[in-house]
């Protein structure tokens, strides 16, 4: 078998990955020093300014605070991949395809690889973090359409970080693991969902096709939730506002590999799990407002009965968009989008990000302007949301359902990209 991709491994805090600065120091986490605090968030620069350079920032998620450390994650750093034991995170950079792998512990990236068949678009850890997978839609494949996931092999003890394997999926660009990383459903917007039985996945050959399979029967799959023991997927159909026709919810087996029911919904991209209700958002194209409001169009999220796929609630009125960012704190469900139908005039303001009571079924929208690109619910007995929208970090108190006081919001230096809490 050819192989399709090179491989450029930076170990350590080489000076492609890391950089000194941050928004209110020159000093970093490449001294060795760690912070010691106990609630962090890290947010993801994709832009450097005049005075800083890429960087993705560790702030203090306890008073809103930004640090002095940092850490490099090449020349864009963008989404980022929280291990289910927090201790790692693997940030993409998009200007030079690379993956860096981050120790939250030590605060500072230990390694990085180059994708040389282009940028990632989704990633997550494999079991025990020893590996992670990684979506990459404009990737080639000999003798087929592009679209290739490949196979992290990580060594935290010998910094040993390479790409070990490739599994083809035709246009892949987002990936969901269930708790035990034992399944991942990998999706590329077509009719078909292929699921990845990690336990299959060899490090030690170049191709593991035996270990995905196909399930056909949606229509433009886009994303999916697993329920709590990992042995049920939730995929999300988008139908008509991906160019198919009917967009649905459907139940998958995880152990047997087939649809088990569907229900057909207006709109669905994106969802989330949460005391037996799976909140589905989406936007049904050509879909008016019902609230006084001058966008020219509006989405919605539906209430379906995570057991039956029986719609409890819905729909409920949010902002239009592609919604891909779904976050629950304190009762508010935080539903965030791109190409939303911004509003800036005198009378109104109004973005991508819908903050969603679930027990009243009602939606506000915010007033910040942009893309939704990352949500973050804050620990710590905290009700703060870090949200970044158009490019900057905002902060939002779920119990107002409103922005913190002036004040207290934080300024990003460059442009924002994606937000991680990190503690428990």
């Amino acid at each position: 078998m050819n192989r399709i991709w090179s491989v450029l491994v930076v170990f350590g805090m080489a000076a492609a990955l890391v950089s000194c600065g941050s928004n209110n120091s020159s000093s970093s986490s490449s001294t060795g020093a760690v912070s010691g605090l106990s609630n962090r968030a890290l947010v993801s620069n994709s832009i450097a300014s005049s005075t800083f350079p890429t960087l993705v920032f560790i702030l203090d998620a306890k008073h809103d605070k930004f640090t002095r450390f940092s850490a490099g994650a090449g020349q864009q750093p963008g989404i980022m991949t929280l291990s289910g034991s927090r201790n790692l995170m693997l940030v993409a950079s998009a200007a030079d395809n690379l993956v860096a792998l981050l120790d939250n512990t030590k605060e500072r990236t230990i390694a990085g690889v180059g994708l040389a068949v282009g940028a990632a678009t989704s990633m997550v850890f494999g079991p025990g973090n020893t590996t992670a997978y990684v979506a990459v839609p404009l990737a080639p494949v000999l003798n087929g359409p592009n679209g290739v996931v490949l196979v992290l092999d990580i060594d935290q003890s010998t910094r040993r970080y390479t790409v070990a394997s490739r599994i083809p999926v035709a246009g892949v660009n987002q990936l969901e693991v269930n708790a035990t990383a034992s399944r991942i459903v990998a999706l590329g917007s077509t009719n078909t969902a292929a699921v990845i039985d990690t336990s299959k996945v060899s490090i030690k050959v170049s191709d593991n096709t035996a270990a995905t399979t196909f399930i056909s029967g949606f229509d433009k799959a886009v994303d999916a939730t697993f329920s709590s023991d990992g042995n049920t997927a939730y995929v999300y159909s988008c139908g008509a506002e991906c160019g198919g026709t009917q967009a649905s919810v459907s139940t998958v087996d995880m152990t047997a590999y087939h649809i088990n029911a569907t229900q057909a919904l207006n709109a669905a991209t994106a969802g989330y799990l949460s005391s037996g209700n799976l909140y589905v958002a989406g936007s049904k194209p050509g879909t008016t407002c019902k609230g006084t409001t001058a966008a020219a169009n509006c989405g919605e999220v539906n209430v379906v009965d995570a057991n039956t796929l029986a719609v409890k609630q819905g729909p409920i009125e949010v902002t239009d968009g592609f919604h891909n960012h779904i976050e629950l704190q304190s009762g508010k469900l935080f539903v965030g989008a791109k190409r939303c139908s911004n509003v800036n005039s005198s009378t109104e303001t109004r973005g991508c990000l819908s903050i969603l009571d679930t027990t009243a079924n009602t939606a506000v929208v915010s007033p910040d302007l942009g893309d939704v690109t990352g949500i973050a619910p804050i620990g710590g007995g905290r009700t703060v949301v870090y949200v970044v929208i158009g490019g900057q970090l905002r902060i939002y108190d779920a119990k107002t359902s409103a922005l913190i006081d002036s004040n207290s919001q934080l300024d990003i230096v460059g442009d924002a990209v994606d937000v991680k809490y990190i503690d428990k």
